[in-house]
C-alpha cells in the first residue's frame, strides 16, 4: 500500500539537497553575479554622468566655431592693426573683409610683416578699398611696399614724413596716443564717434539770467553767481577726448564711397 501524498511531500522537503547540487547552484549566482556587476561597468564608461563633461568636449573646441574676425566697424568695413601678436585667424578674416582699415602705426619690424602686407595688397582692387594708416614710427622698410594704386588709399598726418593720399593736420603725439590705445584693446568706435558736450544749465542760471534779463532758455557763457558765504570755484581745465583722426577719416570716406554706389554696399 502506498504512501499518503501528504507523507510524500514532507519526506521530499525535509531531504538534505546533495553536495554536488549545492556546489552547482553557488557557481551559477556567482557568474551571474560576475556577468552583471562587468555589464554595469562597461554601461557607466561609456556613459558619463550628465553632470561631468566628456573630456574630449573640455579639451577639444567644437568644430564650425568662426574664427576671431578683425573689429567690425559696420556697413562691411573693418579694422586691424598689424603688430607681432597678431594671430593668423584675425588676419585670414582680414584678407576675406569687404572693406579694410589696416594700422601700420605701430607695425613691427620683421619679414613676417612684410609678407602679411605684401599678401593685404593682392587683394586689394576698387571695389574692396584698402585704407592704410602711416605714422612716424611705421617701419621704413614697409613703407615702398604700399602703392597708391586702385583701391589703396594711404593716411597719415602732415607731420609723418610719407607721401600720401591723404595728409590729415593732426598732433603726432595725440595719434601715436590713439594707436597705443587701439593696441591696448580701446574698441575702435570710441576713437571714432565724436560726444557732444552739452553745456550745463541749471537753477543757478536760470536765476542768473533772470536777473540780468536774459531769455530762460539761453546762457551768455559767463558762470553761475557764487552762492553767499562761498568762494568762486576756478574753472579747470578740460582737455579733448583722445579721438582718433586717422581712423575716423578712413570710416566717413568709406561711407561716402557706399553713397555714392563706388564700392559694394555690404550691410
Amino acid at each position: 500500500m502506498s504512501e499518503p501524498a501528504s507523507q510524500r511531500r514532507r519526506a521530499f522537503l525535509s531531504a538534505t539537497p546533495s553536495p554536488s547540487l549545492l556546489a552547482g547552484l553557488a557557481s551559477l549566482l556567482l557568474v551571474t553575479l560576475v556577468l552583471a556587476v562587468a555589464a554595469r561597468a562597461d554601461d557607466s564608461a561609456a556613459r558619463p554622468p550628465a553632470s561631468v563633461a566628456p573630456k574630449e568636449a573640455v579639451l577639444t573646441p567644437a568644430k564650425g566655431t568662426a574664427p576671431a574676425d578683425p573689429t567690425d566697424l559696420g556697413r562691411g568695413l573693418h579694422y586691424l592693426q598689424l603688430a607681432a601678436s597678431t594671430s593668423d585667424t584675425a588676419f585670414a578674416a582680414a584678407l576675406a573683409a569687404p572693406a579694410l582699415v589696416l594700422d601700420l602705426r605701430l607695425a613691427p619690424t620683421d619679414p613676417a610683416a612684410e609678407s602679411r602686407l605684401r599678401e593685404l595688397l593682392s587683394r586689394s582692387d576698387a571695389t574692396r578699398p584698402l585704407f592704410i594708416l602711416l605714422g612716424p614710427d611705421t617701419p621704413a622698410a614697409l613703407r615702398p611696399t604700399v602703392p597708391s594704386g586702385p583701391g589703396v588709399l594711404t593716411l597719415a598726418g602732415k607731420d609723418a614724413g610719407s607721401v600720401t593720399s591723404v595728409a590729415i593736420d593732426v598732433d603726432p603725439a595725440r595719434d601715436r596716443a590713439a594707436a597705443e590705445a587701439l593696441a591696448a584693446g580701446r574698441p575702435p568706435r570710441e576713437l571714432v564717434e565724436e560726444k557732444i558736450e552739452k553745456t550745463r544749465y541749471d537753477e543757478e542760471h536760470l536765476a542768473h539770467n533772470r536777473a540780468i534779463g536774459h531769455r530762460d532758455d539761453v546762457t551768455d557763457g559767463s558762470p553761475a553767481p557764487a552762492k553767499p558765504g562761498t568762494a568762486a570755484q576756478p574753472a579747470m581745465p578740460t582737455s579733448p577726448p583722445l579721438q582718433d583722426v586717422l581712423l575716423q577719416r578712413a570710416l566717413f570716406i568709406h561711407r561716402g564711397l557706399l553713397a555714392l554706389g563706388r564700392i559694394p554696399n555690404h550691410t
